[in-house]
C-alpha cells in the first residue's frame, strides 16, 4: 500500500497512461496475492474457524 501511495504521489504524472495503468494493475495484483493468502492462512485454522461460527461478534 506504501508503494501504491508513494507511486501515485511522485511519479503518476510523469507516467504515460498505459505506463500507469500497467504499474496500477501490478499493485492490484500483489495485494489481491496477499488477500488470498491472509484467507488461506485464516480458513486453515479449524478452533479459529469454530469460534467465529459459534460467536460472530
Amino acid at each position: 500500500m506504501e508503494d501504491f501511495l508513494r507511486y501515485f504521489m511522485y511519479d503518476f504524472a510523469n507516467d504515460s497512461y498505459i505506463q500507469a495503468f500497467l504499474k496500477i494493475k501490478k499493485f492490484i495484483e500483489k495485494s489481491a496475492e496477499k488477500n488470498k493468502a491472509f484467507c488461506r492462512i485464516l480458513f486453515e485454522n479449524k478452533e479459529l474457524l469454530e469460534k467465529l461460527w459459534r460467536d460472530p461478534i
